[in-house]
């Protein structure tokens, strides 16, 4: 959750690698992996390109932009593939990232190329299991599946072995397969790929907690509890929350709405059946606080479901935004992203008031065109404010508006090799 004042632009962090020199070496680099997003979202790589001027002074494209531009080999949501080339020298590129909430913010990759040869080892993320996982392992637990990236080949080509042999565990492509007791295990393996230069491993573990020390919690995508104003609704929670197979959930009758809507309330109904009474007015969302337990524990565990109330009359609300446009270039912000509606969405009119001295604004429906301004400072944030005039009473947003990063002009040095 952030406040009014708080930026959502994705934060972006500089990234240095290094590939060895050669015409048919190529390096993967994952901008995304180090990058964050403050609303917890999805990132996607938009866009890279050299950082350096497209065009010299009289129009004509330049030597070094073509160069670099055909270095890019590939791009997708979240990897670009880039060539060393024959020669030792570094290459820059900037790159733009967008946010699933519309966001926007640029970074930078800066590349190495090299004489020596360069350790592409995979790097493997440990795999942790919960609950469900811990049951789910006799059927196979995926130890790669977006825990692994590999800047010297692909992903798909990597293969998963045991660092020892484990009583009950067996591989199965890039599964971990078998049975474990109610202790606590650590299952070591290894995962290996083939590179020019030869095999590369690397190492990470499968973690398993014991049977006893796994907590209640909410289930990974779990939907709040919807219900309409003045309506209530039941929920099972057993199916919201992380059971172990063969174990009972057990509900106390110590329930209570969070008091954010004076007229919710939470009750337990009768097994672990958790009912939500609305009530009316705002605000739309709310928590119920309940206590859980496995049968046969003497402890109960807080926790809060999280519930969505549908107003009557649909109510629409702005978040803000953030975006990074460089000089000269232009971004096209749609204003739906930064609109949420608690009911049914209907048609909606907005206002765009202020007018930034770095940036170009028009607006069209819900589209907002903006432009970097030739001459505008790299780093300059200015900002503005989008209204709702279809609808009274709702809360104006702003959205923050930095010049991005422009492709540098400073003179580049050469790079030369002295062999004895």
């Amino acid at each position: 959750m952030l406040s009014g004042d708080a930026s959502p632009a994705p934060i972006t962090f500089t990234d240095y690698v290094q590939v060895q020199a050669g015409d048919g070496n190529v390096l993967r680099v994952h901008p995304l992996a180090n990058d964050i997003d403050p609303l917890q979202g999805t990132l996607t790589l938009q866009r890279v390109r050299p950082d350096v001027p497209q065009f010299a002074l009289d129009g004509s494209p330049t030597a070094e932009f073509t160069r670099l531009q055909q270095r890019l080999v590939s791009q997708s949501d979240d990897t670009v593939t880039i060539a060393a080339g024959p020669t030792p020298g570094t290459m820059s590129f900037l790159y733009d990232v967008v946010s699933s909430a519309g966001n926007t913010a640029r970074g930078l990759i800066v590349v190495r190329v090299v004489a020596q040869r360069v350790a592409d080892f995979p790097v493997v993320s440990d795999t942790v299991l919960d609950a469900d996982g811990r049951a789910d392992l006799a059927r196979g637990i995926d130890v790669l599946s977006g825990k692994v990236l590999w800047s010297g080949g692909d992903t798909g080509d990597l293969s998963v072995g045991l660092w020892a042999p484990v009583d009950g565990i067996t591989v199965e492509g890039t599964r971990l397969v078998g049975t474990v007791d109610d202790r606590a295990h650590v299952i070591p393996f290894s995962v290996t790929g083939q590179t020019s230069a030869g095999p590369v491993t690397t190492y990470a573990f499968l973690r398993i907690p014991a049977a006893a020390d796994t907590p209640l919690a909410l289930r990974a995508g779990a939907p709040p509890l919807t219900v309409g104003e003045n309506a209530q609704a039941d929920v099972d929670l057993a199916a919201l929350i992380t059971v172990p197979r063969g174990r009972a959930l057990e509900l106390s009758g110590e329930t209570r709405a969070s008091g954010a809507r004076p007229g919710a309330s939470c009750t337990a109904v009768g097994g672990t059946t958790l009912r939500y009474a609305a009530g009316a007015d705002a605000p739309w969302t709310d928590t119920c606080r309940v206590l859980v337990r496995l049968a046969g524990q003497p402890a109960w565990t807080v926790l809060a479901i999280p519930v969505v109330v549908t107003p009557i009359a649909p109510q629409p609300r702005l978040s803000p935004a953030a975006l990074e446009v460089a000089p000269g270039d232009t971004q096209v912000f749609d204003l739906g992203a930064m609109t949420t509606w608690q009911g049914r969405p209907e048609a909606i009119v907005y206002r765009v008031d202020g007018t930034p001295a770095s940036f170009d604004l028009a607006l069209q429906g819900a589209q907002l065109s903006v432009r970097g301004r030739d001459a505008a400072a790299p780093g300059t944030i200015e900002s503005v404010v989008v209204q709702v005039t279809s609808h009274p009473g709702v809360a104006p947003a702003r959205i923050s508006l930095r010049v991005g990063a422009a492709p540098s002009t400073l003179p580049q040095g050469g790079s030369v090799q002295q062999r004895l």
